[in-house]
């Protein structure tokens, strides 16, 4: 960072002591920031879009988003794939700065297949890293990322993150590619990849997936599929959730399925209406209506 930024950004201070107790209360969220819009892969059900715009993006600004989020826990870079951007050591090393206790990227893993790559983040202050695992197969795997012969580049970064001691989560999104076979991407998430954390998403609206309504699997079909691969996270001990707005309150709470009540609320505040149609009785009679995005949404 330049001595021209620092300037303009005001550092870190101390209004978080560490050994205060109400700040620690404070600090008991996440802020995630976009810092790019740019990516290496086309998936088929992804919602960022390539853009020539990058004001967005500004390094002064992205600084000030950090900076502002000072009194929570942890901070999430995301993009586009936020390892595109040349900036980002320099963005997670000023977090350090800020006493983020927990710096997490999310990412599809092709950049992190360098080594050096990755030991730089390290270094520069990143704790975590969620990796977008689409499916085991890499002929499948191709045809969801648009990419070629990407798997091996997954594998490799989840090598050289686990031998770098880089906190791994895999991010699972549930997709007519894979949801028949979600217990054999447990495995391989958790034999192949080394990952003992696995957040699921339910795909979820957006202008890919209205142009290619097919990738989007019957829930109902879908459920027994789902509850194999959770049956297969808690024999071996695998750490699982739900996030995103996929499926609604009452689907998560039947079936047992773990999920963080606040983080989905928040979620559905800027995200987009679900696919699955329930009844409109069993909605209104719901006492999750006023918060959960199904509820607030239904015709």
């Amino acid at each position: 960072m330049t001595k021209t930024s620092q300037a303009r950004i005001q550092q870190p201070d101390s209004r978080v002591p560490k050994n205060n107790p109400s700040a620690s209360r404070l600090r008991n969220c996440s802020l995630r920031i976009v810092i790019t819009d740019k990516c290496n892969q086309k998936c088929i059900y992804c919602n960022a879009v390539d853009s020539l715009d990058t004001s967005s993006y500004k390094k002064t600004d992205i600084l000030k988003k950090i900076l502002s989020g000072i009194q929570k826990d942890t901070l999430v870079f995301s993009g586009g794939e936020p390892t595109l951007e040349p900036l980002l050591e320099d963005y997670i090393r000023f977090a350090k700065k800020c006493r983020y206790k927990n710096i997490v990227v999310l990412s599809n893993g092709v950049r992190l297949a360098c080594n050096d790559y990755c030991l730089g983040l390290k270094k520069a202050g990143l704790t975590g890293v969620q990796l977008s695992v689409p499916h085991y197969d890499a002929a499948v795997f191709d045809s969801i990322t648009s990419g070629h012969g990407h798997l091996k580049y997954l594998i490799e970064a989840a090598r050289n993150l686990n031998s770098s001691a880089i906190d791994l989560f895999a991010s699972v999104v549930i997709s007519a590619f894979n949801y028949r076979a979600l217990d054999k991407l447990a495995a391989f998430v958790h034999a192949r990849l080394k990952i003992k954390n696995i957040i699921f998403y339910f795909i979820e609206r957006c202008l890919n997936v209205d142009d290619n309504p097919w990738t989007v699997p019957d829930i109902r079909d879908s459920m027994p599929f789902i509850r194999k691969a959770i049956k297969y996270c808690r024999k071996h001990d695998i750490r699982h959730k739900f996030s995103g707005t996929g499926l609604p309150f009452c689907i998560l709470k039947l079936n047992g399925f773990g999920f963080e009540r606040e983080d989905f609320i928040e979620a559905a505040r800027s995200y987009r209406r679900p696919y699955l149609q329930l009844p409109r009785a069993v909605c209104r009679n719901c006492p999750e209506t006023t918060e959960c995005p199904w509820g607030t949404t239904q015709p």
